[in-house]
């Protein structure tokens, strides 16, 4: 019960309807799936992407509508060099997400660190990118944020119908 109540204020919060917010209720009290990670990141960072693929898949499978997705927010925007939510690889190339130095991406978490944030997609080497840089560039939020967690979520909510349709009412929490 406690668990479908954070389902439908998080539904509510991220702008969701009512009877959408009820309808992912019914679903998860049906067949109890929530999607524990991947890691906070963007959609489209391959490890995301699949995850969210197979849970579709798997959810289709069984007749269901909604998909819940726990993003864990606790880990650091830098997992390993120039890889974790604070980098995305385009064309092949790493592409720092915030803009942020070494030295500012390094022992922060998704949920602290100074502010603001804001999606600055700088690639680490010239001419990376091009076409697919631009175009994210423009579907993304031009807002600031007060932690990366937050940017991080508010793009996924943009992105999500543009990579895997409507057929699904996405609900992210953390």
């Amino acid at each position: 019960t406690k668990l479908l109540d954070i389902i439908r204020k998080a539904a509510t919060r991220n702008g969701l309807s009512t009877d959408t917010a009820s309808e992912i209720c019914r679903d998860f009290e049906r067949r109890r799936v929530l999607q524990t990670g991947p890691h906070l990141f963007l959609l489209m960072e391959p490890e995301a992407y699949y995850t969210h693929i197979f849970s579709l898949l798997g959810l289709s499978a069984h007749g269901c509508s909604t998909y819940v997705s726990y993003a864990v927010s606790t880990v650091n925007l830098v997992e390993k060099p120039r890889k974790g939510p604070g980098w995305l690889t385009v064309d092949g190339k790493p592409v720092n997400v915030f803009g942020l130095s070494r030295s500012r991406m390094i022992g922060y978490s998704l949920l602290a660190g100074p502010g603001p944030y804001r999606f600055e997609l700088l690639p680490t080497e010239p001419s990376t990118g091009g076409d697919a840089l631009t175009l994210l560039r423009s579907l993304l939020p031009q807002t600031q944020f007060e932690r990366p967690a937050h940017a991080i979520k508010a793009a996924n909510l943009i992105l999500w119908p543009k990579m895997f349709g409507g057929r699904f009412a996405f609900l992210q929490i953390d």
